[in-house]
């Protein structure tokens, strides 16, 4: 935990192709070039974009220029963003099935392990530089992927939305990850051949707060509750949320409005959060762009909550704005730093 009043912002943006929703056969990609724009209001409020970036975006010619023209500003940070259905090698049983967007976890171990190692190089090849930090295409993640991550060099990952399960959300065949009950907090991701995690991945969440009533525990056990029973869960949130009693808040300016946002600023120095991580996609900074962003009106708006959002944050005393990876090592040296202190206690107390 960082001390009172000393505060990162992160800026997490997927780098992809325009409305991967609906998979079209020929993509295009105007919202990476959107980047630039981007890159400029970021500068403006002092503040240090991550741009995670998928297989199929970083072999597009005019979206490598920009992406290498945002590189040399020196000013963001390019990490990688996997979409298993556009990065090879290819399963033919799962990508036969147009339609569809499977989950990397849904494919065998070893493509696993090959479409990381094909990401990891591709990126180091067309952008000069080898990628350390990580987002799962459709918020895809376990323990095969995490050792695989630690063994490419990775130093963070920032997949896990907490409050939130994705297992009704259809891939190929199966359904997403859970992560109700995962922490807000930075923490270590354990793999199955690093059980103390001490030099492990470090996972940095998605900005998730419930605001109401309802505490985050009460919040986390109804949603649990909600996926075993079947029941509908959107129509739940939809409920809680109209009565008062508590809804999920992202950090995110396409779905969030501006009053939950500056809730979330203001929670995070009021309770001396370590950090705040927003997300959005490129594809988002655009008109239809993505489902929510169909018209010239949204992407505005979209445009109008980044400019207020950063703004907010930026006058907040001790708000410091950080890339994904310059965030996890320096939180990773103060976890360290911590930890010794404690162990130095209970070494004195036991010796009493």
């Amino acid at each position: 935990m960082s001390r009172p009043g000393r505060i990162s912002f992160l800026i997490t943006v997927d780098t992809e192709a325009d409305d991967e929703w609906s998979r079209p056969p020929q993509p295009t990609y105007e919202g990476v070039a959107a980047l630039r724009r981007l890159q400029e209001l970021c500068e403006e409020n002092g503040a240090r974009p991550t741009y995670l970036v998928t297989y199929d975006v970083a072999a597009d010619p005019a979206s490598r220029d920009t992406l290498l023209a945002l590189q040399a500003t020196g000013r963001c940070e390019i990490g990688a963003h996997l979409h298993a259905w556009r990065t090879p090698p290819f399963l033919h049983a799962l990508d036969q099935l147009h339609d569809k967007h499977p989950y990397l976890h849904e494919y065998p171990p070893e493509l696993r392990r090959a479409k990381l190692e094909q990401i990891t190089s591709h990126l180091e090849r067309c952008l000069g530089m080898r990628p350390r930090s990580y987002r799962g295409g459709r918020w895809s993640l376990d323990k095969v992927t995490v050792a695989h991550l630690k063994r490419l060099g990775y130093v963070v990952d920032t997949t896990v939305t907490p409050y939130a399960s994705w297992e009704r959300h259809k891939g190929g065949r199966q359904g997403g990850v859970s992560f109700v009950y995962e922490s807000p907090y930075p923490h270590v991701l354990r793999s199955g051949t690093d059980q103390h995690g001490e030099n492990g991945l470090v996972e940095v969440p998605v900005t998730i707060r419930v605001r109401g009533r309802m505490s985050t525990g009460q919040y986390a056990r109804l949603a649990a509750w909600a996926r075993w029973a079947r029941v509908g869960s959107a129509l739940i949130r939809r409920c809680l949320r109209h009565t008062g009693i508590g809804h999920a808040v992202w950090l995110d300016p396409v779905q969030t409005c501006m009053e939950d946002i500056r809730w979330l600023v203001d929670k995070a120095c009021e309770d001396s959060q370590p950090v705040l991580n927003m997300v959005f996609h490129s594809s988002e900074l655009v008109p239809g762009g993505a489902p929510r962003v169909r018209t010239r009106r949204a992407a505005e708006r979209v445009w109008e909550r980044l400019h207020a959002t950063l703004a907010y944050a930026a006058q907040k005393p001790g708000m410091r704005f950080m890339t994904l990876r310059e965030f996890a090592l320096d939180w990773r040296v103060r976890h360290a730093a911590s930890e010794l202190r404690v162990r130095h206690r209970v070494q004195q107390a036991t010796a009493r």
